[in-house]
């Protein structure tokens, strides 16, 4: 029997996979867009999106991914912690994608001014 109760660092990827999928299909980039853009195969990448083991590894590729939806691999990790704690965060597209354009300006304006 499978235990539910996974701590957040072993929920993490898929969340993560999830902001991806969320994210992608907000901006109406298609599967196949984003693996072209990331140099990633759209099968591996759909399965890193869906939690599926054997697809992205995410510390190798989340980067280029991130950039690829105009981000930071930083703001997908926070909208990931915010869906860990807000579970129907990621229902709403719209929301997701705003989030991750506040938060991208956040760091842009930041790390300019360094």
């Amino acid at each position: 029997m499978q235990k539910n109760n996974l701590n957040n660092s072993e929920r993490m990827p898929a969340l993560i996979g999830k902001v991806v999928r969320t994210l992608r299909a907000a901006q109406g980039v298609s599967v196949n867009q984003l693996g072209v853009a990331a140099d990633l195969e759209p099968a591996n990448l759909s399965r890193f999106e869906r939690g599926i083991p054997g697809g992205v590894h995410a510390s190798k590729h989340l980067s280029l991914i991130a950039s690829s939806l105009g981000t930071r691999a930083s703001v997908l990790y926070a909208i990931a912690e915010k869906a860990s704690a807000d579970a129907e965060f990621l229902d709403n597209p719209e929301n997701v994608l705003s989030t991750a354009k506040e938060l991208t300006e956040v760091i842009e304006k930041f790390l300019k001014n360094l």
